[in-house]
């Protein structure tokens, strides 16, 4: 698996992945579109849903993977912040989307305040934008949370030193935010007078479990048909895997129909030969169903139903902007999707 295996995507208006919109690296408005100064003057919020996924031809998994912001936006005032989203879930649907007063779990990054100069110390100080990412409904640490500390200049930099640690316990003082982690730090890192993108920061991680590709447990109805996933297993695709509920539904003993919750029906097969119905978006196939899955005597209108995942995680982002901001111009923020491949 390649760096170049790692993609995001946006998402639907049901709010699955949408496999036409991938998000391009290092393009102007990829994903938040354009601040106007009156949305600056009255102050200014949106939310998109996007999906981070590993897209590997060698269909492998991405063990312990972590996705966070690496450093706050470049502008004084206006911040960014991540928070998990269920595979169909839609930020329209959140409660408080309309005003801004969601109560999702945030993620996000702040600079270090203070040298960790020696060492062997517990704790370290780092300055938020605004109150809210300290105490209110956008705060962007709690205990028990994993946290990066960095001075690279870039997530996949190979100068400057690194580590993760759990919070212990933080105390907050205006948008000064003391942390005490578990264990002691195993590097120095010196914080900025004036930070710039650059400069040591501290980035809560949200860590989604493995990335893989799934599928749930098949359900038959059929008097006499079986099917059997465990000796022959339904064979899924990094690429062309996506959320969806499928049924098949017989049409005769060796023919069936598939069709999708979303997609509607796709196409008809056989159970004298593999079936692999195609993900036109990727060219690559939904999931590969193998002849030897089939038993038994099927009937015109048994059904099997199955539900797959793709090797994606939903995450939510929220913009905002505090009113009378200065300008957003050149403004950026850099998010990181990282784990170890097999």
């Amino acid at each position: 698996m390649l760096n170049t295996d790692l993609k995001v995507y946006k998402a639907k208006a049901n709010g699955r992945m949408d496999g036409l919109a991938p998000v391009t690296s290092g393009v102007l408005q990829n994903v938040f579109p354009h601040v106007t100064s009156g949305q600056r003057a009255a102050g200014y919020f949106d939310y998109y849903k996007t999906f981070w996924k590993i897209a590997d031809d060698a269909d492998g998994t991405l063990l312990d993977p972590e996705i966070y912001t690496d450093a706050p936006t470049g502008s004084l005032t206006d911040y960014v912040l991540m928070f998990i989203m269920g595979q169909r879930d839609r930020v329209e649907d959140l409660v408080g989307y309309a005003t801004g007063t969601d109560s999702q779990r945030k993620y996000g990054s702040a600079y270090l305040k203070a040298d960790v100069a020696a060492i062997g110390a517990a704790t370290c100080v780092v300055t938020v934008k605004n109150a809210a990412m300290a105490t209110g409904a956008d705060s962007i640490i709690a205990v028990g949370d994993i946290m990066k500390i960095t001075s690279k200049a870039t997530a996949d930099a190979l100068v400057g030193n690194e580590e993760t640690f759990e919070v212990a316990s933080f105390v907050v003082a205006g948008l000064d935010i003391t942390i005490t982690r578990v264990g002691t730090f195993q590097y120095a890192y010196a914080a900025d007078l004036v930070p710039t993108p650059v400069s040591p920061r501290v980035s809560s991680l949200i860590k989604p479990g493995d990335l893989a590709a799934s599928v749930t447990v098949p359900v038959k109805t059929s008097a006499a048909g079986t099917i059997d996933f465990t000796t022959s297993p339904l064979v899924l695709d990094n690429i062309g895997t996506v959320d969806e509920d499928w049924t098949l539904t017989f049409t005769d003993a060796t023919h069936f129909t598939l069709s999708g919750d979303s997609l509607g029906v796709l196409g008809t097969g056989l159970v004298s030969a593999d079936y692999l119905p195609n993900n036109t978006d990727f060219t690559k196939p939904y999931f590969t169903l193998a002849l030897g899955v089939w038993g038994g005597v099927w009937a015109a209108g048994d059904t099997v139903t199955f539900t797959t995942h793709p090797a994606a995680s939903g995450i939510g982002q929220k913009r905002v902007v505090p009113a009378l901001s200065a300008s957003l111009a050149n403004n950026k923020t850099t998010q990181v999707l990282g784990g170890e491949a097999v």
